[in-house]
């Protein structure tokens, strides 16, 4: 009995000896990853102005994107809004993930909550994203509307 459960424990010891605990191996170093770090030179800003259902401005700043050549998207964004209780997490400053497909850029200006997103979804072409907006809540869409980004646009709105 004794050889026995000393054989359990040496195997046991074994066992656990050939795990690892090193976290980068549960995601493997790909072209993609390696593009991720290297987003520097690929890194686009856009003014970006947010409309309303009714088409008056709402929101306006600046969104700044990279597109790696997997279609994964990171960004930061700044923003200020005209009446935050009725355009969501959209006012003032944050992170941004995202993907590219088919020349349609889809964002979360919130990746870290799980019940208050502001989403974009859009055309990107050369020099302008244009789409729509939505603020998603556990009830599903809590309001919405257009946006429109581009390097060097300018909107003629009142402060």
């Amino acid at each position: 009995m004794k050889f026995s459960l000393f054989s359990l424990l040496i195997a046991t010891a074994i066992v656990l000896g050939g795990c690892s605990t090193d976290s980068s191996l549960d995601s493997p170093v790909t072209t993609a990853s390696a593009l991720d770090k290297t987003t520097a030179e690929t890194q686009t800003a856009y003014q970006y102005f947010g409309y309303s259902r009714d088409g008056s401005v709402v929101v306006r700043g600046t969104l700044t994107v990279s597109i790696s050549a997997a279609g994964r998207v990171t960004g930061t964004w700044e923003f200020r809004g005209l009446d935050p209780a009725r355009i969501g997490p959209q006012v003032g400053r944050g992170a941004l993930t995202g993907t590219m497909a088919n020349g349609v850029l889809s964002l979360n200006l919130n990746p870290r909550n799980v019940d208050n997103n502001v989403l974009l979804n859009g055309r990107l072409n050369r020099n302008e994203y244009v789409g729509r907006w939505e603020w998603v809540g556990l009830r599903g869409v809590l309001n919405g509307g257009t946006f429109r980004a581009g390097r060097g646009i300018a909107e003629a709105v009142a402060d």
